[in-house]
């Protein structure tokens, strides 16, 4: 089986989340969150450590002088603060806290000696803005229309120097930039070789390139240091000449490296974040080997922790470190959305902080989901028959009911929100611009208002209630389209409808007006749905992707004509 976690038992939806990672309906798991590279399953609703928001996906953490972890929310653009003796989680800035320009697309987090924070967003808006915790407001440090100088681009990692000025690391370019923490003036430090991008003729600085390069900590001796993924190597920058020495690997003398690699111990791969211990020796993330700890002297190499350990939380999705006072290791792991402390001897690991399970109603019987225009979930939900919409939280956990049962189905007789007719045997949902939600099922859609709850018949397929046209036999899915038209796939004919929103009306959009249609009636050009069409997505040029069964396998169905394309099997 490709990927770790609970085992699906009778998956039935899927949504992917702003970050590619994918939440799957499960009707006995309920929800799951799944990493789409390494299949690793995570339910989104269990044990929990700590209170307060949920950490969604933590791509960043720094310590505070006082010991107080902040961690950088990247999915859902929030800095929370967490609490290292309880895992307790308040919200510092974003998501609705602090004024300024918004965290959305956050790619980094330092912490000034003032105590106010820095990150970096791109891309769209790339800018670093400060944090002050107190309130939450951000305020621009530099930006295109900010500072003078070549603009970051991605900036990946960001220190503080010893005048208080920021170093930033950008990838893209690749480069070490100084930022001037008053003006927000930007010059290169070292590297950048893409001179269509803006870059000089010359890199700055001599020695081994930055490929790919990751993390950033400065020494003692004002010294940056740097990972290099694709060199595999720990680099020591000269903040005067910008001049690059090997401290330890280095396996590409392709790109600079010398012809034997520097240091014993296991090679690294797939370095990702790197930290300074007070003792002055290394402490390295990477997605292979787990936490390193790196002789600066020698280069040598050695495991503290493994990924996978048989007594301890394993380390599945690793994204940054931290040193804590007492020289403890923080670990984000973004695949367990959590934190977890590691010992100084790499043999002691603990979770300090998890996913939080929300409060009531539950999520029952889920049989699909969609992401509102404020980025909630709203889970259908089939309980004793009927849909119940429930709004999850993607940051507290928390869920209330939309539409129907207030409880969430707990009791047989129970208060209905919203006027109309109850929604029986429920298996789709979508929500189009005005954050109202359709609900289908075996042969009607409905509207539903996402404040009052009230309920009201769309489209019918029995062609008599409300709308013309051919009617629906079995609903398999529903998606909207970017004009607002609803479109409907139909398990029984094998067919996919566009629905009006105003009027219910339904045209044949591809495939069949009726069960096993001869050639002359099909709409649309290529191989014919097969049985049963389930799933469907629309893709950035307004194609429905639709998932079917048997043959298994995802078509791609040109919107105008009706042309269907298979992709994969």
């Amino acid at each position: 089986m490709i990927g770790q976690g609970p085992e699906f038992f009778d998956p039935q939806a899927v949504v992917v989340e702003p970050n590619g990672d994918l939440v799957v309906i499960d009707p006995v798991l309920e929800v799951v969150r799944v990493d789409p590279v390494s299949g690793d399953r995570t339910l989104m609703a269990g044990s929990h450590i700590g209170d307060g928001p949920l950490l969604v996906e933590p791509h960043k953490v720094k310590v505070s002088s006082d010991g107080v972890l902040f961690v950088l929310d990247s999915a859902y653009g929030a800095v929370l603060r967490v609490e290292p003796a309880t895992g307790d989680r308040t919200l510092v800035s974003g998501r609705g806290l602090g004024q300024g320009g918004s965290l959305a697309q956050v790619l980094t987090l330092t912490i000034e000696p003032a105590g106010t924070l820095i990150v970096g967003r791109a891309p769209g808006s790339i800018r670093l803005l400060r944090i002050d915790p107190a309130t939450g407001d951000r305020t621009v440090v530099s930006a295109l229309d900010v500072g003078s100088g070549l603009n970051l681009r991605l900036p990946d990692e960001i220190v503080v120097d010893e005048v208080g000025d920021l170093i930033a690391l950008d990838p893209s370019y690749p480069a070490i930039f100084r930022v001037n923490r008053v003006t927000g003036d930007r010059t290169i430090i070292s590297g950048c070789e893409q001179t269509p991008l803006g870059c000089p003729e010359t890199p700055i600085g001599n020695g081994p390139e930055l490929r790919t390069p990751r993390g950033l900590v400065i020494e003692a001796s004002g010294h940056f240091v740097v990972l290099s993924q694709v060199s595999n190597a720990v680099l020591r920058v000269d903040p005067e000449t910008g001049d690059r020495t090997v401290i330890s690997g280095c396996t590409a003398p392709i790109f600079g490296c010398p012809e034997n690699p520097l240091g014993s111990g296991p090679p690294l791969d797939r370095p990702v974040a790197v930290a300074l211990e007070a003792s002055g020796m290394f402490l390295v993330l990477d997605k292979g080997l787990g936490l390193i700890r790196i002789d600066p002297s020698t280069g040598d190499r050695t495991v503290l922790a493994e990924m996978l350990s048989d007594t301890a939380p394993d380390l599945l999705g690793v994204r940054d470190l931290a040193v804590e006072p007492t020289d403890a290791v923080v670990v984000a792991d973004g695949i367990q959305r959590s934190l977890i402390r590691v010992a100084r001897d790499g043999n002691t690991r603990q979770v300090i902080s998890d996913i939080s399970s929300g409060d009531d109603p539950p999520l029952d019987r889920p049989v699909d989901m969609t992401r509102d225009v404020n980025g909630f979930y709203v889970v259908l939900n089939d309980r004793a028959s009927h849909a119940i919409m429930i709004r999850v939280d993607p940051l507290t956990g928390t869920r209330n009911v939309i539409s129907d049962c207030a409880d969430g189905g707990l009791e047989i007789g129970c208060d209905v929100i919203g006027e109309g007719p109850r929604i029986s045997l429920p298996v789709a949902i979508a929500v189009e611009s005005s954050n109202d939600l359709v609900v289908g099922n075996r042969s009607q859609i409905y509207r539903v208002d996402s404040v009052s709850g009230d309920r009201a018949i769309l489209s019918s397929g029995t062609g008599r209630e409300r709308g013309n046209g051919q009617g629906f036999a079995i609903i398999g899915d529903i998606a909207i389209e970017q004009t607002g038209s609803i479109a409907v796939t139909d398990w029984h004919t094998g067919a996919l409808l566009r629905v009006d929103p105003a009027t219910g009306d339904r045209i044949l959009v591809s495939g069949c007006p009726e069960r096993n249609c001869s050639d002359d009636l099909l709409v649309g050009e290529g191989p014919m749905f097969g049985c049963p069409p389930l799933a469907m997505a629309l893709d950035e040029d307004g194609f429905f992707i639709v998932l079917q069964r048997f043959p298994t396998g995802l078509m791609r169905v040109d919107p105008i004509n009706g042309d269907r394309t298979l992709m994969n099997r």
